[in-house]
């Protein structure tokens, strides 16, 4: 353990550029998105543009922020659940594009290690107003959930 400790330090970058990655062998970068069936029942969300949630400064969500616990019965709108999934592994790009338009590695609003490991996000839906309760699929580039 001792000495894959110590490669971790920050005077061993050297060592680090040393590693063949994938990136470095060529490997050509997983699809940016997996695609869905034909056919699928696809739900479009609340666009990014259109949002009323999610308005308030970091510094004043952070001055808010407090740990609490109390969980409730009520439903999440379609809105929430838009941000949220936007949030947390949206595409930010200036445009809605097809998936083979869009330039290899685009903008995700999480970190990806040049951008080769794109994020697969499934939500077991219980209560959202407007979606049937079941298992979706999220679809970054096309911002809408599949019913799976």
């Amino acid at each position: 353990m001792e000495k894959y400790r110590k490669f971790l330090k920050s005077d061993r970058w050297d060592e680090w550029q040393k590693i063949k990655t994938d990136q470095r062998k060529g490997v050509p970068a997983p699809p940016l998105q997996k695609p869905h069936l034909k056919g699928a029942k696809l739900i479009a969300l609340v666009s990014p543009e259109d949002f009323t949630v999610g308005k308030m400064s970091l510094i004043e969500a952070i001055k808010r922020r407090r740990s609490r616990r109390k969980f409730t019965e009520e439903p999440l709108t379609l809105e929430e659940l838009s941000f949220l999934l936007c949030a947390t592994q949206g595409v930010a790009t200036k445009e809605t594009l097809p998936s083979s338009s869009l330039p290899r590695g685009a903008f995700r609003t999480v970190p990806s290690g040049g951008a080769r490991h794109p994020f697969e996000t499934y939500l077991l839906i219980n209560r959202v107003n407007g979606l049937r309760p079941g298992l979706y699929r999220y679809l970054p580039l096309e911002h809408r959930v599949c019913f799976l």
